[in-house]
């Protein structure tokens, strides 16, 4: 359940923690946003031990608050930032929710000009968490051809994530062929 921030706060930073989901850290990151503090973060909830000095909010997931998140990155930034957060959010690292955050809150100040900046922190590291679920896709279908029969157990989580990469393949290919895209992944209707 969500609660909003105390009026008085406390403690300096105050920790939206959220679902490890799509719709969980775009909604988190809605949240932080309209917060309009500078000391907030987002971060998927674990079970580590907490902070003293942080004021924490659960933050269930709302769809309609992150269908927001992902107009305004396809309005305002680019596809291309969209397709790269999206794979980065597929990945299995801990700080995922709190690089994304921080990136795009870069990213509107800076406009689509953020792709070029890879010497800032959150920036490679997004690259980085995009490209290692990529190539972990490909490793993944180079191993299913050279063994020619399905494995015996696959986690769902890995079919969740091998279906919104192929959407995005489908997405880069209509693009390539400059035919206008009518759906941005699975997330969005």
């Amino acid at each position: 359940m969500y609660t909003a921030r105390p009026e008085a706060p406390l403690c300096p930073v105050t920790v939206y923690l959220c679902e490890d989901t799509i719709d969980g850290i775009f909604t988190a990151i809605y949240r932080a946003w309209s917060d309009g503090t500078s000391h907030t973060d987002v971060r998927v909830r674990t079970n580590d031990t907490m902070s003293l000095f942080e004021t924490y909010i659960f933050s269930e997931s709302d769809e309609t608050l992150a269908r927001k998140v992902q107009r305004s990155i396809i309005q305002k930034l680019s596809i291309d930032i969209y397709e790269t957060c999206y794979q980065a959010m597929l990945s299995d690292d801990d700080k995922k929710a709190s690089t994304l955050y921080h990136f795009l809150q870069k990213a509107f100040r800076c406009g689509s000009d953020i792709l070029n900046r890879l010497n800032d922190p959150d920036v490679f590291r997004i690259f980085e968490l995009s490209r290692t679920v990529g190539h972990d896709r490909r490793q993944r279908q180079r191993q299913h051809e050279g063994d020619n029969a399905e494995p015996a157990l696959f986690l769902r989580a890995q079919h969740v994530r091998d279906a919104a990469l192929q959407t995005l393949d489908r997405a880069a290919e209509a693009r390539r062929r400059g035919q206008q895209r009518q759906c941005y992944g699975p997330c969005i209707r």
